[in-house]
């Protein structure tokens, strides 16, 4: 007679809400990575387009130009800001699935 651990079913619960509770560290992990990402992606892309302005001010200096490029700017930075508060709720969002 084959000895039957009294809680096995109990036990065979607990295994599967740790395999779920992996995952979806795992899930939280896979998006903190694709913020990071896309803040990194809006930094170069503001690098780029400020390196442009930059060259475009010499010689003549459009004012509708400059004005388009600083609300583009503007509008980058607040994408990147919304990312940012995005990626410090994913990290609490994380921290709280490690307990």
């Amino acid at each position: 007679m084959a000895f039957q651990f009294r809680f096995e079913t109990l036990l065979q619960v607990r295994r599967r809400q740790r395999v779920e509770a992996a995952v979806a560290l795992g899930q939280a992990g896979a998006a903190v990575e694709r913020i990071t990402s896309q803040i990194a992606d809006i930094t170069t892309k503001r690098q780029s387009v400020r390196d442009s302005s930059t060259d475009q001010r010499i010689g003549e200096v459009s004012v509708d130009d400059l004005l388009t490029q600083g609300r583009y700017d503007l509008q980058l930075e607040a994408e990147t800001l919304a990312l940012e508060q995005t990626l410090n709720e994913l990290h609490d969002e994380e921290e709280r699935r490690r307990q």
